[in-house]
């Protein structure tokens, strides 16, 4: 079984070190894993040359908080190292769902079985997701649902895991809002395939916004629970790579 781990970022992520802080924590042992590849992927400031009207139309629809929609391109020049790799996409947060789609793409060439997606600020207990069973199902990760959307979504900040045969829905998709994890679960749900609920990919477990409580596990990774995940950071907060550190500490006290 080989599985695929991209990690969704930017230029300005990759300067500050979030790509180095994930090297040096969750990935510090990666090589002891069989068949897994990662990739930090950023977009390279290239226009899509696509329709965008229902994706920026999205930006009043669904939620999205102006931080994200004012955010400019870091105006930065960044050679990629050996596990980077820029995609012909802007630079910017509400272009995710074009990052996941191009990922996905060149992944499905070298023909993985099962594609896991997350942003810069997730913590993942790699051993405990690869014993969590995701591979029995096409869509699994945290539950999300808002009025705007007919299906459950997985929450794209806590990671979410697809097979192959989703990788390719998403592959072949056009992209009609910036949401990333909602456009990945609207149109995952329109061909047949829905969430399989795994609230064991927690989210924010140390902030209390932007989400309801009842939403939210206040874990982290540890011994004594059974989480898989944890989201680092929440808008409007800015993700201090710090964070990272701070779940691999927890995780390594054995608590």
């Amino acid at each position: 079984m080989k599985i695929f781990i991209c990690i969704g970022s930017c230029r300005a992520y990759a300067l500050k070190g979030s790509h180095q802080a994930i090297r040096e924590t969750y990935l510090e042992d990666i090589s002891s894993f069989q068949n897994i590849d990662y990739v930090f992927s950023m977009g390279d400031g290239t226009p899509t040359g696509e329709d965008e009207s229902e994706m920026l139309a999205s930006l009043d629809v669904a939620g999205c908080h102006p931080y994200w929609k004012d955010q400019k391109e870091a105006d930065v020049h960044y050679v990629p190292k050996s596990d980077e790799v820029f995609i012909p996409i802007p630079d910017r947060y509400i272009y995710g769902a074009w990052g996941t789609r191009e990922n996905l793409r060149r992944a499905l060439k070298k023909d993985y079985d099962f594609y896991f997606i997350c942003p810069t600020d997730t913590y993942i207990q790699i051993g405990r997701f690869l014993k969590s069973g995701f591979e029995e199902y096409d869509y699994v990760g945290r539950p999300w649902r808002n009025p705007w959307n007919k299906f459950t979504y997985a929450g794209g900040g806590s990671g979410y895991c697809l097979s192959k045969k989703s990788a390719q829905v998403l592959a072949d998709s056009k992209i009609d809002t910036y949401s990333e994890d909602q456009w990945s679960g609207t149109h995952l749900g329109e061909h047949g395939i829905l969430l399989h609920e795994d609230r064991r990919y927690s989210a924010s477990p140390h902030m209390d916004r932007c989400c309801a409580s009842s939403d939210r596990d206040p874990l982290f990774p540890m011994h004594s629970n059974a989480q898989i995940t944890a989201h680092l950071a929440e808008t409007p907060d800015i993700y201090n790579e710090r964070l990272m550190y701070y779940a691999h500490d927890i995780w390594k006290s054995g608590i």
